[in-house]
């Protein structure tokens, strides 16, 4: 049945992900438009990246359905961070505006057979790709594997822009989310992007490090 309001349809688009990350979004209606709060509680870095990316993923999509269906327009997104003790907190708010030109469709074929090559110009191996299927776009789940996690590290934001790149560029996707782990299966770098909003969050495997947001 289609989506009869805005609510409905977030909730549809998060079902949508393969990983689920993040524990609930709902929309807020505010009197010049709506806002997205998620909640998420992150088992690790990799899952908090994962949860993030989603939002802004979803984010995206439904900010772009509803200025195509007259729903009120979407004007920010907040994610709330349930903390170990029972606690909540609030991680990141920000406004949504400037989206992209609309997303083609594309086959789970060719986002793969893109991939494929990028990864190989990466220096990398692509292992696995999960789709996320979003008002009929794509968004992949990707993880690949390194043979130099030190050196990938060194420059893991370039390097893991060049296996999404081809895919960002010819928008075959809504976003993407990446997973490098090394061939011990320790994890080197995560990275979410939204093609809608033009932003992300990666973080890297060092010692102190938080996730931070990226912009291309």
């Amino acid at each position: 049945m289609p989506e009869e309001n805005q609510s409905a349809a977030l909730d549809q688009l998060l079902e949508g992900f393969p990983t689920p990350s993040l524990i609930s979004g709902r929309v807020e209606e505010t009197p010049d438009g709506a806002w997205i709060r998620y909640e998420f509680k992150p088992s690790d870095d990799v899952d908090y990246v994962r949860a993030l990316s989603q939002g802004d993923i979803a984010s995206g999509v439904l900010a772009a359905m509803s200025r195509a269906r007259g729903w009120p327009e979407i004007r920010g997104k907040s994610f709330t961070r349930h903390l170990p003790d029972g606690s909540r907190r609030l991680e990141s708010e920000s406004a949504v505006g400037g989206l992209d030109a609309d997303v083609r469709e594309a086959s789970e074929h060719e986002v793969v057979e893109e991939l494929r090559a990028a990864a190989q110009a990466a220096r990398v191996t692509l292992e696995t790709v999960r789709f996320a299927h979003l008002n009929g776009r794509l968004a992949p789940e990707i993880t690949v594997v390194t043979a130099d996690p030190v050196g990938y590290a060194e420059d893991a934001s370039r390097r893991t822009w060049t296996i999404t790149e081809p895919i960002v560029d010819r928008k075959l996707v809504e976003g993407t989310f990446v997973v490098v782990s090394s061939e011990q299966g320790e994890w080197v770098h995560a990275a979410g992007y939204s093609v809608r909003l033009h932003g992300g969050v990666c973080v890297t495997h060092e010692e102190d490090t938080v996730p931070e947001q990226t912009l291309h």
